[in-house]
């Protein structure tokens, strides 16, 4: 806070008013340090200098809740408002206006020759689910984006038939991803009671369908698709295949250097649910993800890493700002490599320890400390180390 308490105080008058606005807030890992975080912003009302208002928007999760519930417990005054109840009726509203509006541009867009489209019944069913129990903008997109992908590749009118053949009994995050995932994993989902007769996917093909999920969910950071095929293991043809049909939830660019990123928290909420995804049995365990993906990082360290990896021409002082060292960095140390050095220990500290043994990891480092020492500090990354290798320690023992 200094710098803003070192802000000239204004001679006459009000002062000078700002807003910061923090979007996705139960976003913040870990949790942990999120009553840190709600106590350093309520601190801004000490301010003498400068007015801040602070507008925080977040999920219900509990860490969140206690963190306000503290600032309750020491009279510091907020507002709170909750979009499903204090403003649940126009939420409604611009609910079904979203559907109905997308819905003609899909309409007109595909050349859909039903008239209306959807029937009303079945729009009001849309609305429906979309609202209760609560009013959820993710369910209605993921919904449009579900029933036109923006490449006609599935009938829009059968999507929605898909989508409305669901149980009515299934909870709203189940509404929106399973049939997502039934088209991936399946090729269908045409029972309303769940009961259809479907091929179980190809065990192999399932693992890694599976894994690549479950990475998508946990990566540190998103990555491209031909990084992504590096550093799973996973054919790129493959990844292309499968991300045709989750166009719905996840981001992914015409670029194909562009990362793919999931597009709501609550899908890797529902991915990683100790449920499972409500599809032959399948779930996703978190550790084990991690397990696999930090084998697949010193994997790939293993093999990309060694001495003088930039191919640097010269012995002695190097400037690491310099045009030349970025473009030399970029273009010899691939953004899977990167992610690699940069996060393998994070995932082995998360991860089952029956996927990697201690003696791997040491017989690692015994040849590549100093190869990957090097790339951390090209990366500006080197300050990390060794509390990296303080941590790795601590979860060996």
């Amino acid at each position: 806070m200094e710098p803003l308490e070192n802000l000239p105080k204004p001679d006459r008058g009000e002062l000078l008013t700002r807003v910061i606005v923090i979007d996705a807030l139960d976003e913040c890992s870990p949790h942990d340090e999120l009553e840190s975080i709600i106590k350093s912003l309520s601190n801004l009302r000490l301010l003498n200098s400068i007015r801040l208002l602070v507008f925080v928007n977040g999920r219900v999760i509990h860490p969140l809740v206690d963190a306000f519930h503290n600032l309750d417990n020491k009279g510091v005054k907020h507002h709170r408002l909750a979009l499903q109840t204090d403003f649940r009726q126009q939420t409604e509203k611009d609910i079904s206006l979203f559907l109905k509006e997308t819905f003609q541009e899909i309409r007109t867009r595909r050349n859909v020759l039903e008239d209306p489209w959807p029937e009303p019944d079945d729009m009001e069913k849309l609305v429906r689910l979309a609202t209760n129990p609560s009013p959820l903008f993710i369910y209605a997109s993921t919904l449009c984006l579900f029933v036109d992908d923006g490449k006609g590749r599935k009938s829009p009118i059968k999507q929605i038939k898909i989508w409305l053949s669901q149980r009515k009994s299934a909870s709203q995050p189940d509404q929106i991803y399973r049939p997502v995932f039934h088209q991936l994993l399946l090729g269908t989902y045409d029972d309303a009671d769940d009961r259809a007769k479907l091929s179980p996917p190809d065990d192999e093909d399932k693992d890694q369908v599976i894994f690549f999920l479950g990475s998508i969910c946990l990566l540190s950071s998103p990555l491209s698709i031909p990084a992504l095929a590096v550093l799973l293991d996973i054919e790129e043809d493959d990844i292309d295949c499968w991300v045709q049909n989750l166009h719905a939830v996840l981001n992914v660019s015409q670029n194909r250097q562009d990362p793919v990123d999931i597009l709501h928290k609550s899908f890797s909420d529902f991915i990683l649910s100790l449920k499972g995804i409500g599809i032959n049995n399948i779930t996703i365990d978190p550790r084990e993800i991690h397990g696999k993906l930090a084998f697949n990082c010193i994997e790939l360290m293993k093999r990309k890493l060694h001495q003088n990896i930039c191919h640097i021409g010269h012995v002695g002082p190097v400037d690491m700002e310099s045009e030349d060292m970025v473009s030399l960095s970029k273009n010899h140390i691939s953004s899977e490599l990167a992610y690699a050095c940069l996060n393998w220990i994070h995932h082995f500290i998360n991860s089952d320890h029956d996927i990697i043994e201690v003696k791997e990891i040491e017989s690692f480092l015994e040849t590549h400390l100093l190869h990957w020492i090097e790339v951390l500090a090209l990366l500006h990354e080197l300050p990390g180390g060794p509390s990296s290798i303080g941590a790795l320690s601590k979860r060996s023992r």
